[in-house]
């Protein structure tokens, strides 16, 4: 899902609360957004969530966004490490650090917006799609490690043949093998 679409949302619910993250989104964007989505099932408020930086006018959202931003930037270190260069402070806190220094009146409306759209103007990386895990590495999982050793063990004394180890363990031939020597 594109990040643009949606970057989290949260389902109240008095049984099961549900907060979805959009993984796409930064690992720094994604800690906000659940701690956005995580004051919304505080308030019992469901709620999705695009976010595009500016501050909302809804008072709800607004102050999810508030509770997030000091969940992650406190004001008291802010207010600390503050020297007015909010590029220097973004590299130490990420961007998070702009909503921060516009909230307790650090940076203006116009330095806090003028930022915004330099940052909305960055380049994105966009993710490599990878194969989608390791075969062997689920395969411990799904085996269990201390089982496949017993199995192991059972063909080496003898105990086992190789096809039931293989039925057992759903693994046949140079994958058993393989699977056995370089995972077990």
């Amino acid at each position: 899902m594109k990040v643009s679409e949606c970057r989290g949302f949260a389902l109240v619910n008095q049984t099961a609360p549900y907060i979805f993250v959009n993984s796409a989104d930064s690992k720094y964007a994604q800690m906000f957004t659940l701690m956005h989505e995580a004051a919304h099932i505080m308030l019992g408020i469901s709620a999705g969530h695009a976010g595009d930086g500016f501050i909302s006018h809804d008072v709800v959202e607004d102050y999810c966004d508030k509770v997030a931003a000091e969940f992650l930037v406190p004001a008291e270190v802010i207010r600390e490490v503050w020297n007015g260069d909010i590029k220097w402070a973004s590299r130490k806190f990420k961007i998070v650090v702009a909503r921060r220094a516009h909230d307790l009146r650090l940076l203006s409306d116009t330095a806090y917006k003028a930022f915004w759209q330099e940052y909305s103007k960055r380049p994105i990386s966009i993710k490599k799609e990878n194969s989608g895990g390791s075969f062997y590495l689920t395969s411990v999982k799904r085996v269990g490690k201390l089982f496949a050793i017993h199995v192991r063990n059972a063909v080496n004394n003898r105990q086992l043949s190789y096809t039931d180890a293989y039925r057992l363990t759903g693994l046949y031939g140079n994958t058993y093998q393989h699977f056995m020597t370089n995972n077990i």
